[in-house]
């Protein structure tokens, strides 16, 4: 051995030595100074010191990101010195974050329950929130939940298997029977059904509690056939329904996805769409310039009633610490009123509010400026009275969850409004007022919180088979102009109400859904499904959302007003960021838009006044077309606005009047 290899040996033994004398020092001194909680950070930070170094190594002394990561590194221990333990703890995990370089962080730091598989997912550091259109109300839902290059994404796999496993909580599930886990499953959707029709469920609620004692008991055969005779009971009155839920995902193999990840991030780079609420598995696929709501809860593996929450808010710490730089909303759960367990909380309003603080407690120790936005409400239809019933069923879920101390664990409301017409926006309005005057029995002012709306309408012919339990939703045919026009009407009717984001459900049209091709979430899609009817073309409603993104870009929707709203007219006026040219040098004010419609199925004469411009662009909001296969090629900016332009006007006496129809006008000052 030559000098040189003897020196270099040295060396590296000596920086072996300080590492394991450092990672040492920090351990005794936390374990000794530091009670409680800090034992915990002690322990993960020694884990955390040593992967920082054994990461750098592999790096090499180099580079941009390794530079970066030794800042982080050199602040932490700063950090550390100073006493903020915390901090220095979120400081290293960023370095090992930038060093794993897109890798997750080694996953049993920290054990989990094993129905709990939320992995950190380290996103990239490039892609960061976009604060120039955080704000915007313009957003997309789960772009890649059923289309991942040729795969089904993971969310709906864990669901489907959900049904075949064992659920935590529940008895008597716990007897580890996959017959009786699924007999519980079928014997509690029938329960909810029956409830719901109001009938008397005395006598089977009776057998399912001599089934539960006779399992505690240790006689298993007895406790199943009890409940196999509640079962039967129940199946005696009950409505035939499908093998698959109508709002469940279904099988994995019912659809097979027809785009990849590079397809959809053409649509949503083509749209300029600056938000999407997409599941916690794939937002590093997202462009680095989307903003991003994400979910938590069943999606990351929690299955209801969700009975280890201690495992559940270690795996979300983790999720959280490689992800707070880009998602900044985390959605506890969804829909958490819509089915028993496994799939949902319904029956279960107690359990989810523990879930629900669990949730808030850990996002705000982790990132005290991410928001945790309340499980969207479930939202069947606008032909649903039970959405708007105080008594529903639904709407109780949140009265129990607000009775339960839930007003303190999340900073945003948001709910769902799907299976609409054209003509269905308006539901909105009537749901946001069963819900503030529940909130308002409860001293919260749902006018002073954020809230988000998941929403879409179709085109084609939907509808549920008979025996479906949403049989009775009524959906007439629409053609693609229709669904166009409603995309407009929702955003911007929504946004008049006071609601803050609008996510479209979704990119690409779903294929079977639910196990049958009339599911009404087939129809949603911007862009067509060759599945369902061999039409593979973006439709009218792309090109739509795109204007409405372009023409909105600088709105400021705090100086939104409804100018008219009533049987005849919808008229709203939103200013844009951006000055009126001025000829006489005197003070300029910023310019306005004006959305018009009329929904009396006739052209109506409109007259806006107050116009401060002397010319005015008139645009229909739809393309000119009855089809988005007519529409051409999106790459010149002129031919794009030929598709959408009507004329320009010169303003007498400070208006103008429009003939308004079904499809809502665009009147902006110039």
């Amino acid at each position: 051995m030559n000098r040189i290899s003897l020196i270099d040996n040295r060396l590296f033994r000596r920086r072996v030595f300080r590492r394991r004398v450092f990672i040492s020092a920090v351990l005794c001194a936390l374990l000794t100074l530091l009670p409680g909680k800090a034992i915990l950070i002690a322990d993960e930070m020694g884990v955390l010191v040593q992967q920082f170094h054994t990461l750098l190594q592999k790096q090499g002394a180099t580079g941009k990101r390794v530079a970066e990561a030794r800042k982080l590194d050199q602040q932490s221990r700063k950090a550390f010195a100073a006493g903020n333990h915390q901090q220095a703890k979120l400081l290293l995990e960023e370095a090992i974050g930038l060093l794993g370089s897109g890798q997750a962080l080694v996953s049993d730091v920290v054990p989990t329950a094993s129905f709990l598989e939320i992995k950190p997912v380290l996103v990239n550091p490039q892609h960061r929130v976009n604060q120039q259109t955080f704000d915007s109300p313009f957003g997309l839902f789960g772009p890649y939940e059923l289309f991942i290059d040729g795969h089904e994404s993971l969310p709906h796999e864990r669901i489907d298997q959900s049904f075949s496993g064992v659920v935590p909580g529940v008895s008597p599930a716990n007897s580890g029977s996959e017959k009786m886990d699924r007999l519980v499953c079928q014997f509690q959707n029938l329960l909810a059904g029956e409830k719901n029709r109001g009938r008397d469920v005395t006598e089977v609620e009776k057998l399912d509690t001599m089934s539960r004692e006779a399992l505690a008991d240790g006689r298993a055969d007895e406790a199943r056939y009890l409940l196999e005779k509640a079962v039967q009971k129940l199946s005696a009155h009950a409505p035939p329904a499908p093998a698959v839920s109508p709002l469940h995902p279904g099988s994995a193999n019912s659809r097979t996805p027809v785009v990849s990840k590079q397809d959809i991030n053409q649509y949503l780079t083509d749209l300029q769409v600056p938000w999407v609420q997409e599941m916690v598995f794939n937002i590093n696929e997202l462009p680095g310039a989307v903003n991003v709501y994400s979910r938590v809860g069943r999606e990351g593996g929690l299955t209801p009633p969700g009975n280890d929450l201690d495992s559940y808010a270690r795996a979300l710490r983790k999720f959280i610490v490689t992800s707070r730089h880009r998602v900044k909303y985390y959605e506890a759960d969804t829909e958490p009123s819509g089915f028993p367990p496994p799939v949902g909380w319904q029956g279960y309003p107690e359990q989810y509010a523990a879930f629900l603080r669990t949730t808030y407690q850990t996002i705000k120790e982790e990132c005290p400026d991410c928001q945790v936005v309340l499980g969207g409400m479930v939202g069947v239809g606008p032909a649903d009275e039970g959405m708007v019933d105080r008594k529903s069923q639904h709407l109780q879920f949140l009265r129990t969850i607000l009775a339960h101390g839930a007003g303190r664990y999340f900073d945003v409301f948001s709910f769902k409004q799907h299976h609409n017409m054209a003509v269905d926006y308006r539901s909105i309005g009537a749901r946001m007022a069963a819900y503030r005057a529940i909130f308002a029995d409860y001293n919260i002012e749902l006018d002073t919180i954020p809230v988000f709306l998941e929403t879409a309408a179709y085109n084609g012919t939907p509808g549920y088979p008979d025996g479906n339990p949403l049989s009775f939703i009524t959906l007439s045919p629409q053609s693609e102009r229709e669904q166009a026009a409603a995309l407009v009407k929702l955003y911007i009717y929504a946004l008049s109400l006071g609601i803050d984001k609008i996510f479209w459900n979704g990119v690409v049209e779903r294929h079977d859904f639910g196990g049958f091709k009339g599911n009404p979430f087939n129809f949603y899609g911007l862009v067509n499904n060759p599945k369902n009817d061999g039409e593979s073309h973006q439709k009218l409603a792309y090109y739509t959302y795109q204007k409405m993104i372009e023409t909105f870009a600088s709105a400021d929707w705090q100086g939104m007003k409804t100018v008219r709203d009533d049987k005849n007219i919808c008229m709203y006026s939103i200013p844009l960021k951006l000055p009126l040219h001025s000829r006489s040098g005197g003070k300029k004010k910023n310019k306005k838009i004006w959305v018009v419609w009329s929904d009396t199925g006739q052209q109506k004469a409109v007259t806006i006044g107050a116009i401060q411009s002397s010319r005015v662009r008139i645009s229909s909001s739809v393309p000119l077309y009855d089809s988005g296969a007519e529409v051409a090629s999106l790459q010149k900016a002129q031919k794009r606005q030929k598709r959408f332009y009507l004329k320009e006007v010169r303003v007498h006496k400070r208006s103008i009047t429009v003939q308004a129809g079904a499809v809502p006008l665009y009147i902006e000052e110039l």
